[in-house]
């Protein structure tokens, strides 16, 4: 699942992501398992920008990011 969101309000802008990557495997470092296991790649991203004119050709951005990775979740039935 990915989903993207992106607000502009005037001079505001609000970019956020969540991506929810998986991908079913018997496969891994050792043998083949008989039992399917679910690895994950979870990302949350937040990104929110503000103009701030200061004259009429130059403007200063404060920006604010933030990013939530957890890769590699693996859901072991054993």
């Amino acid at each position: 699942m990915f989903v993207k969101l992106a607000v502009k309000y005037r001079r505001l802008s609000v970019d956020a992501i969540v991506d929810d990557y998986a991908i079913q495997t018997r496969d891994g470092f050792g043998p083949v398992d008989t039992v399917t296991a679910r690895e994950g790649f979870r990302t949350y991203a937040l990104d929110v920008r503000y103009d701030l004119p200061v004259h009429d050709h130059l403007s200063v951005t404060p920006r604010f990011d933030v990013i939530r990775q957890t890769p590699w979740q693996i859901t072991d039935h054993s």
